[in-house]
C-alpha cells in the first residue's frame, strides 16, 4: 500500500512539474541541463519552479532582466496569464513599460515609497517620474510630445489603442503640415553627412527559434549605412528591433539572411577576424555593472587590451587614458566598482571598451537611470569622441537626447528600418509619426483596454510600518486579491528589500504583516 501511495505521489509531482514546464513553453528542454540554458530560458525556469505547487501569491523580483525580447515577451504573457488563473501577482522592475499593464504601482526612491496609484495616474506625473530618474514608458512620452506640440490629448496614455483612440477624436487638430504616414509606408532616405564607410548591412534578418513554436522575426529586410565619424540615434518602440541589430554590427549576433560589412568585409566571410572587429566596433550594453567584473577600476578597464595581446605597460597606459578621457582621474583607479554611482559605473565600461581604441563605439540606452549632470557629462564625453573621428551609434527612447546630440536618426518599427533622417530635416511630431506608422491605420477597430478595479476585493497582504534597517524605511502596502501589483524604481531603491520583506526573507524591523487578516510574526528569515 505504501508503494502505491509513493507512486501516486511521485506521478502527482511529475505531473504538477510538467504542468509548470508547459506553461512557460519549456517542454522541449524538460530532459536539457540547467547550466545549457539561455538568460531567457533560464528566468522561465525561475518561473516554472516557483508556480510548480501552484501558490496563491507569487512575488517575483526583476524576472525579465538581461534577457532576450522574445523571452521577455513570453516572461510577461505568462505573469498575465497566471493573474487570469487566480493568482496575485508582485512584481518588481526598474522596466517602467512593464508595470504598465499592473493593477497597483508603488514607486521606491532612496528606500521609502514615493508615489502609489494605479498607473493611468502613475503615469500622469510624467515631470515627477522624471524627477526620480525614471523611464517613462515610450508611448507615454511620444502622448506628451504631441501634447507639447499642441495636440488636445489626455494624460497617462499607457498604449498605443489608447493613443490611437485619443487621436482618433473628432476634437483633434493636428499641427499645420503634417499628415500620417500611408498603410504601407515608403521608406525614407534622407541624405546624412558623407564619409569613409565604416558598417554597412544589406537585407539583413534576423529570426529567434527558427523552425519551432516560439519563432520570431526580430530584424526584417534591414539595408543601412553608418559613416565614419557620424553621430547616429537609433530609435523605436521597446520590442522595435533596436538591441538585436546592434548586436549585428561587431558580430556578437550572426544574421539568418543578407549580409554585414565592416569597411567594405563582409565580417562572416572565412578567415575574417571577427575578434579584431569586436576592438574596432565596441558595445557598451544597457546595465555596465554586467561587463564589470575585475577587483578594481584599473584592472578592469585594462581588461580589453590585455585581450588584445599588449603588453602590460601599454594596457596601463590605454586605460589612464580612457579613464581620463571619460572624466575618471586617479582617485578611482584602486576603487571596486561596486563602490561607484550608476553614471560612474557606465563611465567605467564606456572606458573599458575606449581603451581598445574603437573606431566605432554602439551604447545601448546609455542614459537610462542617469540624472541630469551624469547624462550631461555623458553627452560631452560622446561629443568629444565623435570630434575625434569615433563614430557614435546611440541607442534611445529618449526623444529630446536624440535632438540634442545627434547628426542623424534612424528608426525601427517592428523590426524594419522605417528611415534614415538628418536631424534638421526630421521635426519631432514626423518623428512620432514614423516610430506610430500603420499603428494610426483603421483607428475604429481599434479599442482602448479595460480596467477592473480590484480595491473592494479582499486583502491578501496588509503591511502597516514595515521597515528594515539601512534598506526600506517605514511603509504601508494592501495587496488585494487578484492583482498584480507593481513595485519599481531605479536599481538600489529598495524595491527588492521591499519584496523580501513581504515574503518573510528579511526580517523587518518594524511593523505589522497581516496575510488574509491574520496577523503574522516571522522569527527565522
Amino acid at each position: 500500500m505504501n508503494i502505491i501511495k509513493k507512486i501516486q505521489k511521485k506521478q502527482k509531482r511529475k505531473k504538477l512539474v510538467d504542468e509548470a514546464l508547459d506553461f512557460v513553453g519549456l517542454t522541449e528542454y524538460a530532459k536539457k541541463r540547467p547550466g545549457k540554458l539561455s538568460g531567457g530560458l533560464l528566468r522561465r525556469l525561475n518561473i516554472a519552479c516557483g508556480i510548480a505547487h501552484k501558490p496563491k501569491l507569487i512575488i517575483m523580483d526583476e524576472p525579465t532582466v538581461a534577457v532576450d525580447p522574445q523571452s521577455r515577451n513570453r516572461i510577461l504573457e505568462g505573469i498575465l496569464e497566471l493573474n487570469r488563473q487566480g493568482s496575485t501577482i508582485i512584481y518588481t522592475s526598474h522596466y517602467m513599460e512593464e508595470v504598465v499593464f499592473a493593477d497597483d504601482v508603488y514607486v521606491m526612491d532612496r528606500g521609502q515609497i514615493v508615489m502609489h496609484g494605479v498607473p493611468k495616474e502613475i503615469f500622469s506625473r510624467v515631470d515627477q517620474l522624471k524627477k526620480y530618474r525614471l523611464d517613462v514608458p515610450q508611448v507615454t512620452l511620444l502622448a506628451y510630445d504631441l501634447k507639447e506640440a499642441g495636440l488636445a490629448i489626455p494624460d497617462g496614455i499607457l498604449t498605443i489603442p489608447e493613443l490611437v483612440d485619443a487621436l482618433s477624436r473628432p476634437e483633434i487638430r493636428v499641427p499645420k503640415g503634417w499628415k500620417l504616414p500611408e498603410h504601407t509606408p515608403k521608406k525614407e532616405k534622407k541624405e546624412l553627412p558623407q564619409g569613409k564607410e565604416s558598417i554597412k548591412l544589406e537585407h539583413v534578418g534576423y529570426t529567434y527559434n527558427p523552425g519551432s513554436a516560439y519563432e520570431m522575426h526580430a530584424l526584417k529586410d534591414v539595408n543601412l549605412e553608418i559613416t565614419q565619424g557620424q553621430f547616429v540615434g537609433i530609435i523605436g518602440h521597446t520590442g522595435s528591433g533596436k538591441s538585436t541589430l546592434i548586436q549585428h554590427f561587431n558580430g556578437l549576433i550572426r544574421p539568418t539572411e543578407g549580409h554585414i560589412y565592416f569597411e567594405g568585409q563582409d565580417i562572416w566571410a572565412d578567415k575574417f577576424p571577427l575578434r579584431g572587429l569586436r576592438s574596432q566596433v565596441g558595445l557598451v550594453f544597457q546595465y555596465p555593472e554586467h561587463q564589470l567584473f575585475e577587483t578594481d577600476v584599473l584592472t578592469d578597464v585594462c581588461f580589453g587590451p590585455k585581450n588584445q595581446n599588449l603588453p602590460p605597460e601599454e594596457c596601463e597606459k590605454r586605460a589612464k587614458e580612457a579613464l581620463e578621457h571619460v572624466g575618471l582621474d586617479e582617485s578611482y583607479y584602486a576603487k571596486s566598482p561596486s563602490e561607484l554611482s550608476g553614471g560612474q559605473k557606465r563611465r567605467v565600461a564606456i572606458a573599458g571598451v575606449l581603451a581598445m581604441n574603437p573606431k566605432v563605439l554602439i551604447l545601448d540606452e546609455p542614459t537610462s537611470s542617469l540624472d541630469d549632470n551624469e547624462v550631461e557629462k555623458l553627452f560631452s564625453m560622446m561629443k568629444r569622441l565623435r570630434d575625434q573621428g569615433v563614430g557614435i551609434i546611440f541607442v534611445t527612447h529618449f526623444l529630446e537626447q536624440v535632438y540634442a546630440v545627434c547628426d542623424g536618426i534612424t528608426v525601427l518599427r517592428n523590426g524594419t528600418l522605417v528611415g534614415e533622417y538628418s536631424v534638421e530635416e526630421l521635426p519631432r511630431v514626423k518623428l512620432v509619426a514614423a516610430m506610430m506608422g500603420k499603428d494610426f491605420d483603421d483607428l475604429a477597430s481599434i479599442k482602448p483596454e479595460s480596467v477592473t478595479d480590484l480595491s473592494h476585493a479582499p486583502l491578501e497582504i496588509e503591511a502597516r510600518g514595515l521597515s528594515h534597517a539601512g534598506t526600506i524605511k517605514p511603509f504601508d502596502l494592501d495587496i488585494h486579491k487578484g492583482e498584480v501589483v507593481g513595485l519599481t524604481g531605479l536599481l538600489g531603491s529598495g524595491r527588492s528589500e521591499l519584496a523580501r520583506a513581504i515574503y518573510g526573507a528579511d526580517r523587518a524591523q518594524t511593523g505589522t504583516l497581516k496575510v488574509n487578516g491574520k496577523e503574522v510574526k516571522i522569527k527565522n528569515p
